[in-house]
């Protein structure tokens, strides 16, 4: 194993790793563990033939004195390949960042101070147009 990481014995496989492994599947361990940073799954599929075929029977077993029922319960072909040659990668990403979120507030807050501006301007101008009107409409001394 890479590192200094110790191999367990099959007795202490047994008698440790299997129990809290099933106590940690069943649900009864409460783990805080992050996701893992990278995993490999491979999905088996299995299919099954006569083997050696009937053309490979006629064809090898008779210069090799075998039988097709000796060559069927001693010999083995397997074929390993991968079913699909494409692969998933899923990424955990914050879903609003600090540097987002702090963006958000300050526009926000200019938002709300250049209403507020505006309100204010508003507002002297609504003075000032009231004192101009007021200012028109006065009677005059005679």
């Amino acid at each position: 194993m890479p590192g200094n990481v110790r191999v367990c014995s099959p007795l202490e496989t047994v008698q440790c790793i299997f129990p809290v492994s099933d106590d940690f599947v069943n649900k009864h361990i409460r783990c805080s563990c992050p996701t893992a940073c990278f995993s490999e799954t491979y999905e088996p599929a299995i299919s099954s033939t006569f083997w050696p075929s009937e053309f490979l029977s006629n064809a090898y077993l008779p210069t090799l004195n075998l039988t097709t029922d000796y060559a069927r319960r001693n010999f083995l072909e397997i074929r390993i390949f991968f079913e699909e040659m494409s692969f998933s990668e899923i990424r955990q990403v914050p879903a609003y960042e600090k540097s987002s979120l702090m963006s958000d507030i300050g526009g926000f807050m200019g938002l709300l101070c250049g209403m507020s501006l505006t309100t204010i301007f508003e507002f002297f101008d609504l003075l000032f147009c009231n004192f101009i009107v007021g200012w028109k409409k006065r009677p005059v001394a005679p």
